[in-house]
Order: C-alpha cells, then structure tokens, then sequence
C-alpha cells in the first residue's frame, strides 16, 4: 500500500496545481471555510428555490472573483531588487538589501511580502520581509537574511512576491527570475579556534615563515661576521662551542604565513574539509593575528604572502570555486 501524503506534501502539491504562468495560489484555512460556506449556501439555493439565498451566493462568488483580481494587481504592480550586502560563506547567514517598488501611479499596494520560494528550497534559504503598504511610486528598503549550502558562483536563494490581500482567503504568489550568480565563500568552521589549532590539522598543509631579524624568540645561531656587533654575540654558546657565534632572531612584525591546498575535487568531503580550514585558518590569520598570508594551490603559489582585506577576499574568492567543475 502507498503510504498517505503528508499535510505538508498535500500542501505543496494543491499549490502546484494551482501554478501556472509565473503564479501561484495557495487557499488558507480561512479560505477553505468560505468555499465550503459558499458551496453549502449554493446547494441550498438550489433546493430551495429562495432568492436571498441566491443573492447571497453571488456575492460570495463576487468577493471569490474581486480576491483573485485585487491579489494580482498587487503582485503584479511590486517590483523587487535583492542586492547582497558584504560577503557570503556557505551554510553561514548573509544579510541582503530587499527593495520594493509600487510601480502603479494611482493606487496603494497593500499587505505585500517578499518570502522564499519553497518550491525551490534546495537552492538556500531565504528570510520574510514584510512590507504593510506602498503608496504610489513609493519606494521601500528592508533587510533579511540568506543562506547558501555549497561555495561557488550560485544565484540567491529564490523569492517571491506575495500578498494575502484583501480578504485573506488566499495567498498569490509571483515568482521572480533568478538573481545574477554570487561568489559564495567557502563554510569557517569554529570561530573560537585558535590558529595554531588549525595549523594542526594536516588537512589545512599550512607553513608559518619566520623573517629573520633582530627581535622576538632565537631564530638560529651562525659565526661570528667582522661586521656583527659585539652585542650580538651569544657568549655562553660561544664558550661551549669554543667559536664566536651570533644569535639571529624572528622578526615578529613580519610573520608570514603560507597555506597550501591539496588539488582536489570539488564535493568530496575530505577536499571540502580542507577547503574550510584553509579558509578559516586565511580569515584568522589576517583579522585576528596581523599576518601576511599566501596560499599554494598543488604545486603553485598562488598567493604570495600579503594581508588586507582585498588580499584575503581575492583567496577567498579563489577557494570559492577550486575543484569545482569547469575550475581548475
């Protein structure tokens, strides 16, 4: 025996039915409780013969009719623009500018929303944004979140336009075209780990690149040189090894850092494992710890070692396709 659809399964596959050119309709529980008042109010002017219920019924089937005719004009006269603000990583929230136009020159729009497009969830989520009314040619801007699964270039997540105006019998719905693709950086993994944490991990392949100068911890010990200073003489060495040696040290300020990524194929959970951690280890590198980070991709260098913000979105952006069909 199949098994019984679900509520929600029935749901969707009502409003499917109900889709066509663009649109769809959804009817709410109130409006199954009006249809079936004015299926039960036409059966019974049928049977009875009585003029008021007949008038009755018509109006009913007037205000069903002025339902769907007001609904349209809403949905049809809202224009929206979805733009990103900052950065997006995957399976991380994302804010994004949502802005509503009232195209009509002569009436207010009413009870206008910009939802998610549930019928095409696999591509992210999308956040509500409510708008109450529009005068017209007004404009209005508002702010909600995303959510992409998977790095690369991918448009957003999808929306629609929707109203539950004016009786609430029924939710229109307009669907709007795909947005331009974004880069979508790779997923951080914890924020609270610390670098030298993620430099463990021999997924990640990171090398730290200690300057020579003449601050921070003992970097190694050489012979003495005719040009060193006296200061620089580490005498206790010097009289257990029976020679003059001079101490080099880190330079502190100049710490690099290189990161180097196996060549992998993008999807496969351990390559996409790295991916995160290099990404991570590049954002904590840069932000939290001042260094110049590089990045080897295989055998290349990529990346020479750089910090700044524009430096780290360029390796960001890099690792948001690498191994990705079509990338190298």
């Amino acid at each position: 025996m199949a098994p019984t659809p679900s509520a929600p399964q029935r749901t969707r596959l009502l409003r499917k039915l109900l889709t066509a050119r663009g649109r769809s309709l959804e009817i709410t529980k109130a409006g199954w409780l009006f249809i079936t008042l004015t299926i039960a109010v036409g059966f019974a002017a049928i049977n009875s013969g009585s003029n008021l219920l007949h008038i009755l019924f018509g109006a009913q089937l007037g205000l069903i009719i002025m339902s769907g005719i007001l609904s349209e004009f809403v949905v049809h006269s809202a224009d929206v623009t979805l733009k990103l603000s900052g950065h997006i990583h995957a399976n991380s929230d994302a804010m994004v500018h949502v802005q509503v136009v009232n195209k009509n020159h002569r009436y207010p729009l009413l009870a206008v929303s910009v939802e998610a497009d549930d019928q095409h969830s696999h591509d992210g989520e999308f956040g509500a944004v409510v708008t109450f009314a529009l005068e017209p040619h007004e404009v209005s801007t508002a702010k909600t979140r995303v959510r992409c699964p998977q790095r690369g270039r991918h448009p957003l997540p999808r929306a629609v336009v929707a109203t539950r105006f004016p009786f609430g019998l029924f939710v229109k719905r307009r669907f709007l075209g795909a947005s331009s693709p974004v880069v979508v950086f790779p997923s951080l993994v914890e924020h609270s780990l610390e670098l030298d944490s993620l430099l463990a991990d021999e997924s990640s392949g990171a090398q730290r690149l200690l300057r020579r100068g003449r601050s921070g911890d003992v970097f190694e010990l050489r012979e003495h040189r005719e040009s060193d200073p006296t200061s620089a003489i580490n005498w206790p060495a010097s009289a257990r090894l029976n020679s003059l040696v001079v101490c080099e040290y880190e330079d502190n300020s100049h710490n690099s850092l290189i990161l180097s990524l196996p060549v992998g194929r993008g999807g496969e959970p351990t390559f996409e494992h790295a991916v995160s951690l290099v990404a991570t280890a590049i954002v904590a590198g840069i932000r939290r710890h001042g260094l110049e980070v590089g990045l080897r991709y295989g055998e290349e260098l990529v990346f020479p070692p750089s910090s700044g913000h524009m430096h780290e979105g360029a390796m960001l952006g890099f690792l948001a396709t690498a191994g990705l069909k079509g990338t190298p």
